[in-house]
């Protein structure tokens, strides 16, 4: 039995492509990991970002600093409709918490910003305007990649 001349090489292109797809999605899942917030007043707190169907999303494992006091929990939707732009860029919105006096939670919405990982694991996120405060206008994220086993240690010494 004889291949077709044209079976080989559209074989060839469909593998090709099929691994060119392959290497695409990869790429966008960049972002996909465990982030330490640093050098600033939220240092220490740390999200989870995972893909959510077609966008990514990312979740607060642990608040700490001037978020933990400004009324940000485990569990919240820090980052959400994070859509890749590039294999480095992505866009999405950022959760921010108003709270009165007693420290009690006023209000919650959400700002667009754009994510950009500057190195392999490290993650800018810049808004798109500048607000009041220059606190959280740019935050730097590092990834790391132990703190899961870290946690349920320290979860389990309380």
């Amino acid at each position: 039995m004889q291949i077709k001349n044209w079976f080989i090489p559209l074989w060839c292109i469909f593998a090709i492509l099929l691994s060119f797809i392959a290497c695409k999605d990869k790429n966008q899942d960049k972002i996909v990991g465990t982030w330490e917030r640093y050098d600033d007043r939220a240092a220490g707190t740390v999200v989870m970002v995972e893909k959510i169907n077609d966008h990514f999303e990312g979740k607060i494992v642990k608040a700490n600093g001037e978020l933990a006091e400004d009324g940000f929990v485990e569990n919240d939707v820090k980052w959400r409709k994070i859509t890749p732009q590039t294999a480095t860029y992505f866009t999405g919105e950022d959760l921010n918490k108003g709270i009165d006096k007693y420290g009690k939670v006023q209000y919650t919405d959400y700002h667009e910003v754009y994510f950009e990982i500057v190195a392999e694991d490290i993650l800018r996120v810049t808004y798109f305007t500048n607000g009041f405060d220059d606190f959280g206008e740019k935050q730097k994220w590092k990834r790391i990649k132990d703190f899961q086993e870290t946690y349920v240690a320290d979860s389990l010494l309380k």
